[in-house]
């Protein structure tokens, strides 16, 4: 749904999946795709981190400057939090309906232009996305917040809100390639 609304206003979308099997948290997700987000899956992040630089640079070095932003969904959210302290430089952050993974620190982050969507029906997920927001504030981040009625599911007008911030950021200098900040991700 993203990547279709995505393309339609001229967005590159580079979109990759987690790893089979990755929700270790919970068994009835033993076969789901996930992202690794626990703290005991530190080398799992790593290896995924360098597969998305390594695409991030592919993708760079095929396009126009475009703006680079990490934009996830619940798991996918919590991964991109993780990214955004960790991986490669990026021009925007976008977490949807998730927060900030277990034991996470935003040491050495800098603030960046930053998204959050919340959906107030998801009993688990809104109080982590407020925990989120309240510090990325005391951060000194200025994060764009948007909640919404409804369950813990995306919905069209939380693709329209990531196309809008998106559509607002400034691009990667010419010739830039996002690097990777660090290999750990602890």
């Amino acid at each position: 749904m993203v990547a279709n609304r995505a393309f339609e206003r001229g967005i590159a979308v580079l979109a990759p999946i987690g790893t089979f099997g990755g929700c270790t948290w919970n068994p009835k997700f033993a076969d789901w795709w996930c992202w690794p987000i626990a703290p005991n899956q530190i080398r799992e992040t790593e290896m995924l981190i360098s597969r998305i630089q390594s695409d991030l640079e592919e993708v760079a070095a095929r396009s126009r400057p475009i703006p680079t932003v990490l934009a996830g969904f619940s798991n996918g959210g919590f991964m991109a939090m993780r990214l955004a302290g960790h991986g490669p430089e990026i021009s925007g952050l976008v977490v949807a309906q998730a927060g900030a993974p277990e034991k996470f620190s935003f040491d050495g982050m800098r603030p960046m232009p930053t998204l959050l969507l919340a959906a107030r029906g998801d009993e688990w997920q809104y109080p982590t996305m407020q925990t989120l927001r309240n510090t990325l504030v005391s951060q000194g981040w200025a994060p764009e917040w948007k909640e919404r009625e409804g369950p813990h599911a995306l919905q069209p007008e939380d693709v329209e809100a990531v196309i809008s911030f998106v559509s607002r950021l400034p691009a990667l200098p010419e010739g830039s390639i996002p690097s990777s900040r660090s290999t750990s991700a602890e």
